[in-house]
């Protein structure tokens, strides 16, 4: 779902290609929502970098540091030019996204198990 553009002049950030959005462990106090563009998501395994998923225009990423209050739990990288609309923790906790559930104490827990599960059997 893309949104209006004049969103984007009031939300909006842009990326270049290879360019580090976030890092794993550092704290999450923004998430973002593509509008162009593809970013990397990787984790650290060990010493090594594993991609974990590459998303594109229309989806949400960086969301669950800010759901759990903890460090982020992956890397995310600029895989070319990315245009984004970046909301913070009040925003997005206080006016969700459209078609955005979130129950507190029950969904991050079973996305978090969920995506423990992935990784496990990725690695």
């Amino acid at each position: 779902m893309m949104l209006p553009e004049s969103l984007f002049e009031k939300f909006g950030v842009e990326f270049e290609p290879g360019e580090i959005i976030f890092c794993e462990w550092e704290p999450g106090e923004e998430c973002f929502f593509i509008q162009d563009g593809r970013v990397k998501i990787t984790k650290t395994v060990g010493n090594t970098q594993k991609t974990l998923d590459v998303i594109g225009a229309g989806d949400f990423f960086g969301e669950m540091a800010i759901l759990e209050a903890e460090p982020r739990s992956a890397s995310a990288v600029a895989v070319d030019h990315v245009r984004a609309l970046k909301f913070n923790r009040d925003r997005f906790m206080n006016n969700p996204p459209p078609g955005f559930l979130y129950v507190p104490g029950a969904m991050p827990q079973e996305v978090l198990d969920d995506l423990q599960f992935q990784w496990a059997n990725m690695f």
